[in-house]
């Protein structure tokens, strides 16, 4: 077996290996699911596609065909086909990440989890987002919220609970360090897309008014609040000039600046 194996890395042929002897990586896909339709299939037809493996100072380490490999030691196979390649350590893990997407896609869908988390092995690698989504067929706007969920504790539990897409996983990241707005967004997660996208977009527009006024307070607080209210209100900063600035006709304040400032004076009053 030794010398077979041997003759088909240096000639770059095809060899039949023992299952066993290969070593497997870690795989895009966070758990191999071996169901019993798939291993009996195994054993009555033996693995049909060559699985893709590469030498390595280790051993020859499996770079596609990780799910075969396992069905067929599981079977009890004594070898299966087998195609051994060369390549760099670094460019040969973002391309055995793209591989593997590729094949667990093609054969047996990925769920969103397993994506993101290989969005981010390649992200780590170098690969920008851009070239993962030209790769994979998918919009740069996609990988980009896989890889934000990936990196996110919340994001993550959020995508593996609800019926979520990455692009509202991403949104629990976002607050993920604000427990109220978390909660907010779960109660909103079996809704819509829109509902829960609408929900993120008031929590930020709070957040954006409590900002305005907790600064206007302060600055009330630091100056006495002596000053005549017009000047106040045409003074008093927001961090959102277009209400945009709250500003009326003429550069006269608005109605939003003058709540604020009405809100801060209360504040300022306690």
């Amino acid at each position: 077996m030794s010398a077979t194996v041997e003759v088909a890395v240096v000639s770059g042929l095809f060899a039949d290996l023992d299952p066993r002897t290969l070593l497997i990586e870690a795989n895009v896909r966070a758990q191999v699911n071996l169901d019993a339709q798939f291993i009996a299939s195994l054993r009555e037809h033996g693995v049909l596609m060559p699985v893709l493996v590469q030498r390595t100072d280790q051993g020859l380490v499996v770079r596609a065909g990780q799910r075969r490999t396992l069905g067929a030691i599981e079977a009890g196979l004594v070898t299966i086909p087998a195609r051994i390649v060369d390549g760099d350590q670094d460019q040969d893990q973002a391309r055995r990440i793209l591989e593997q997407m590729a094949e667990n896609d093609d054969r047996r869908d990925m769920d969103d989890a397993d994506r993101a988390a290989a969005y981010q092995q390649l992200s780590l690698l170098g690969v920008s987002a851009g070239a993962i989504a030209k790769k994979r067929g998918t919009t740069k706007e996609a990988v980009q919220a896989g890889i934000t969920v990936a990196g996110s504790a919340a994001a993550t539990t959020a995508l593996g609970e609800y019926d979520l897409t990455l692009g509202e996983a991403a949104l629990f990241a976002e607050f993920e360090d604000d427990q109220d707005a978390t909660d907010t967004l779960t109660r909103n997660a079996g809704k819509s897309w829109g509902d829960l996208k609408h929900t993120a977009q008031r929590i930020r527009d709070q957040r954006t008014e409590a900002a305005a006024v907790a600064a206007i307070t302060q600055e009330l607080t630091e100056r006495g609040d002596h000053r005549p209210r017009g000047q106040l209100l045409g003074q008093a900063h927001l961090p959102r000039p277009g209400d945009a600035a709250g500003q009326g006709g003429e550069g006269r304040p608005g109605p939003h600046r003058a709540l604020l400032v009405s809100r801060a004076r209360r504040l300022h009053r306690l």
